[in-house]
């Protein structure tokens, strides 16, 4: 028998072409979102991770002055370098959404506080590192001057679809570094310092 090669016609081609794309309709694009992980809210609802990033629990004493009645203690946290990889320009909205899990649909109303915080950061130039203060104590016993960490960013939560939530600043933020504390705090790396903790940072041009 003899088998004759057939050409097909570039018209087969796109039949072929608009049937497999009737049969094969493409994937819609979706937006997910991943437990604990903090997201930048864009156009559209497109979502841009914020870099998780390791902050180290550090002190500081100044035994010299502690020692005659005067000194300087400091208890904070150090993130490596000066700006978080992500940052937002002038006018850019200041929503972000945070992932959860999914073993049970979130409330209709979320109360504010329990889900996630944000905490300016103060910049180290000489160190090269952002840092979150906890505890600062300065002076001698008669004449002291304390400061403990900085003011509470007040948040709006309301949900994004079942299992994540939309976060949105009362008022805008001021340009600075800043970082997300969102649930997961301490790292799972089971060989990680005790003191590390984890952040999800961003800075606002």
């Amino acid at each position: 028998m003899n088998l004759r090669s057939r050409r097909i016609s570039p018209s087969h081609l796109a039949c072929v072409g608009l049937l497999a794309s009737l049969l094969c309709p493409p994937m819609p694009a979706q937006t997910t979102v991943e437990e604990h992980k903090v997201y930048l809210l864009g156009p559209n609802d497109t979502l841009t991770e914020l870099s998780l990033q390791t902050g180290t629990m550090k002190s500081t004493v100044n035994k010299a002055l502690t020692f005659v009645g005067a000194g300087k203690i400091k208890v904070f946290t150090e993130i490596s370098g000066v700006s978080a990889p992500l940052r937002l320009r002038p006018g850019t909205p200041q929503v972000f959404v945070l992932g959860t899990g999914r073993a049970a649909a979130l409330p209709t109303s979320l109360a504010p506080g329990i889900y996630a915080s944000v905490f300016k950061l103060d910049v180290n130039n000489k160190a090269g590192t952002r840092e979150l203060l906890s505890f600062s104590s300065a002076g001698a016993y008669l004449i002291n001057k304390t400061r403990t960490g900085g003011p509470v960013i007040p948040l709006n939560f309301s949900r994004f679809g079942d299992y994540a939530i939309r976060i949105e600043p009362r008022s805008a933020l001021a340009p600075g570094e800043y970082a997300f504390s969102a649930g997961q705090a301490t790292t799972t790396d089971p060989y990680a310092p005790q003191q590390n903790v984890l952040y999800y940072c961003f800075e606002i041009d």
